[in-house]
């Protein structure tokens, strides 16, 4: 018996504006998959050749006297971490990391085609946890990184693109700033949407599979007693029957 699944296949499992969204869900961990295993490679490759790992000598990092007089250290110890060399530990801890996250990924993309709901989580929860992580970090950029200008001057590479924002306006640089942050949240929330909604696609789908699935017995049987009921009886059962059926009546002339 087929099942079908009309009310599945509705409108609100659609994701940017034309894709479904277990297409999109799909589609999502194959993309960070991928990017998992060019991190990974190239997290191997630092290990191997620890040499890539120096920061240029032509790369100074930039203070402002006035911050640091202050007593507002916040941007030297980001520049301290930024510049401080990973050890043996942090690349362990980073090979540990995406080697989950690879897992995580594939199970992600095995749930989405093989119609396993309980696969999704996992990454859904990572999702949600990364939100939040990002609006902390946003939050935590803008209150200790009072001068945006010193931070872009400090970035090595893209002269170009350095000297285009820092001929900008202050003002203007922050609201650039605070559009492309809101801009980030606005896409991770809207692919934690899209998730979700797969996962209850999914959910939907085992409901009527299941519903479809007893529908069915229940169909068969019925259709298997009415069947025997009108087919006529075994020689066995015709013969058995008229042994137990008393005689008729002796003729009488």
């Amino acid at each position: 018996m087929r099942v079908k699944l009309n009310p599945v296949n509705s409108k609100g499992f659609r994701c940017c504006f034309c894709c479904h969204v277990r297409t999109g869900t799909i589609l999502l961990g194959i993309l960070v998959l991928l990017g998992e295993l060019i991190s990974l490679a190239g997290l191997l490759v630092m290990m191997l050749h620890p040499e890539v790992l120096q920061m240029p000598h032509d790369v100074t990092i930039l203070a402002d006297p006035q911050l640091t007089n202050a007593g507002n250290d916040s941007f030297l110890t980001y520049n301290w971490i930024r510049t401080r060399q990973a050890d043996s530990q942090d690349n362990f801890f980073g090979f540990l990391f995406l080697s989950g996250m690879i897992a995580v990924s594939s199970m992600l993309v095995y749930g989405a085609i093989m119609g396993r709901p309980g696969y999704l989580m996992p990454f859904f929860c990572i999702q949600v946890f990364n939100f939040c992580m990002t609006c902390l970090s946003g939050i935590g950029y803008f209150s200790y990184i009072p001068n945006i200008k010193q931070w872009i001057e400090s970035q090595p590479g893209m002269p170009c693109v350095k000297e285009w924002l820092l001929s900008m306006d202050n003002d203007w640089l922050m609201l650039i700033s605070v559009l492309s942050f809101a801009l980030v949240l606005f896409v991770e929330a809207y692919l934690i949407g899209m998730v979700w909604s797969c996962y209850q696609y999914l959910i939907q789908c085992e409901r009527n599979i299941a519903q479809g699935t007893v529908s069915a017995r229940t169909y068969s049987a019925d259709r298997t007693e009415d069947t025997e009921m009108l087919l006529p009886p075994k020689y066995e059962d015709a013969v058995r029957m008229a042994s137990e059926e008393p005689p008729p009546p002796p003729y009488a002339n």
